[in-house]
């Protein structure tokens, strides 16, 4: 959530910083909030749908639909953020953008760290998960063919 109210806090002083008599039209701001926090409103979509998956009450898979909707988003978000700069609020009085030199940095959009990291943690736990269950299919067949041993041997 913080790194999306960034570009929106700075577009919207630059936006309030222009001239008074300059009117920016609603259809405008919108459009320059969008661009210039379009990869961390991906951004913020990941988070919510890896949170939703995460917080699901019935052990998820990652053929899960909030998880495979967060995974096709990631190379959208990590694209968005190698190829997009921000481009200023600043607009003149034909409603153009004005390049700004102080841009501020754009910060490598955390969802994508807590992607990778969710998704290691499921892949290790669903690892462990299978083996037991390997394991727990073994020890019954192999308690089973005792069982069956030592009935023999008692008649």
């Amino acid at each position: 959530m913080h790194q999306y109210s960034q570009p929106i806090r700075e577009c919207t002083i630059d936006m309030k910083s222009i001239r008074t008599e300059i009117e920016v039209e609603p259809f405008t701001a919108a459009k320059l909030l969008l661009s210039n926090g379009l990869v961390e409103l991906v951004n913020l979509v990941i988070a919510i749908l890896l949170c939703m998956f995460a917080s699901r009450k019935e052990a998820g898979d990652f053929s899960t639909s909030t998880y495979v909707t967060a995974a096709s988003l990631v190379p959208f978000c990590v694209g968005l953020f190698f190829n997009t700069e921000r481009c200023g609020c600043v607009v003149d009085s034909e409603g153009t953008v004005l390049q700004s030199d102080e841009k501020s940095e754009r910060h490598f959009p955390v969802a994508i760290i807590y992607h990778l990291i969710l998704s290691l943690c499921y892949w290790f736990m669903k690892m462990g998960m299978d083996s037991c269950d390997t394991n727990l299919v073994a020890v019954t067949k192999l308690q089973q063919q005792l069982a069956g041993k030592n009935s023999i041997k008692k008649k």
